[in-house]
């Protein structure tokens, strides 16, 4: 049996590319979306809708998530209501991860998103133990990881700080 792995937030970029890798490395892939409608596979992946807030799905055989949920960041003008869709974009998936880890012990590793945004406007050098920045976009990534946090007292938690992310946009 093929080890099964979640994607919350599945239809961006570095999740088409993920899915593709892990599909061809014999996981499973269940993809977890907002909008089925919209979502775009380039792997073979089961697709469930979600509201974003509840994660209550038997997840007894699911080895790993990887969450990747959040509104882009250059894809609206930054209104007030959508700063804060910001944040809600990534604190409340990750809340209802955090409460689906805690009863489903079979969950191995967790991959949390982030991104360089964390060390805020620096023009200096940065590397994982540089403390956090100013800023909207800091203030995002060290709430995002706070609430993150929770899952590494029982589970393996590994949060990546993505940086641009460069790619050919290919639908293959």
């Amino acid at each position: 049996m093929h080890k099964k792995i979640i994607i919350l937030g599945g239809s961006g970029f570095i999740a088409q590319e993920l899915g593709k890798l892990l599909t061809k490395n014999n996981y499973e892939v269940i993809v977890y979306t907002r909008n089925i409608d919209n979502t775009y596979l380039s792997f073979p992946a089961k697709i469930r809708l979600w509201n974003g807030k509840e994660l209550n799905d038997d997840l007894s055989d699911i080895y790993g998530v990887i969450n990747l949920c959040g509104e882009g960041v250059f894809n609206k003008p930054w209104s007030k209501k959508f700063i804060q869709n910001l944040y809600d974009s990534r604190l409340e998936p990750t809340k209802a991860l955090v409460k689906a880890v805690k009863i489903n012990p079979s969950i191995k590793v967790v991959i949390n998103a982030s991104a360089i945004g964390y060390y805020g406007s620096n023009n200096s050098e940065v590397d994982e133990y540089s403390l956090p920045g100013n800023g909207i976009l800091a203030d995002i990534c060290k709430k995002w990881e706070q609430e993150a946090f929770a899952i590494s007292l029982t589970t393996r938690l590994v949060t990546t700080r993505f940086g641009v992310v460069l790619g050919l946009d290919r639908k293959s």
